[in-house]
C-alpha cells in the first residue's frame, strides 16, 4: 500500500466513523507519522466546523496544521531553526489548500452554519460527502507527500 493511500484510508475511516474533519485528520497523521499520543485526537475536538462550528478556519486545515507540528515542531523555545523549517513546511501547505479549494474559512467552503438545525442536516445529507470528504483526502494527501 503506497503511503498516501493509508494516510488517505486511515482519514477517510476515522472521519466517516464520526471523528470531525480536525480529529480525524490529526488521528490519521498520528497513526500514519507513528506520532502517538494520549490526547490525540481530544486535542482536536475543539476545532471541528471551523473553530467549534463556527465556521472560521477549515478543521482540516487546522488538523493537518496540528500534524505539521507533531511531525516538525520543536520542543524547546531555543529551536528556532526548527520552528522556521515547521512555519515553512505550513505556509506551503495552507499556500497548497488556498489554491486547491479558493480559500480557507468553514463557512465558505461548506455554505452552512453547523450551528443551526438545518445546517446539521445539509451537512449529513450532503455536505460531508460532497465538499467535507474531499477536503479530509486532499489534506491527508498532501501530509503522506510531503511529510514522510
Amino acid at each position: 500500500m503506497s503511503p498516501n493511500k493509508d494516510i488517505v484510508q486511515r482519514v477517510r475511516a476515522h472521519f466517516d466513523g464520526g471523528f470531525n474533519c480536525a480529529e480525524a485528520v490529526l488521528l490519521a497523521g498520528a497513526e500514519h507519522f507513528g506520532q502517538g499520543a494520549n490526547n490525540i485526537p481530544r486535542l482536536a475536538t475543539p476545532f471541528g466546523g471551523g473553530l467549534s462550528g463556527n465556521g472560521h478556519a477549515c478543521g482540516a486545515l487546522t488538523g493537518g496544521l496540528m500534524v505539521i507540528g507533531l511531525c516538525h515542531g520543536r520542543d524547546e523555545a531555543k529551536a528556532l531553526e526548527q520552528k522556521r523549517n515547521a512555519c515553512k513546511l505550513a505556509d506551503r501547505f495552507m499556500e497548497a489548500f488556498s489554491k486547491r479549494f479558493g480559500c480557507v474559512d468553514c463557512a465558505e467552503l461548506t455554505g452552512i452554519d453547523f450551528k443551526s438545525i438545518l445546517g446539521a442536516q445539509k451537512y449529513k445529507k450532503s455536505v460531508h460527502a460532497e465538499v467535507c470528504v474531499p477536503i479530509v483526502e486532499f489534506v491527508a494527501e498532501w501530509l503522506g507527500k510531503n511529510l514522510g
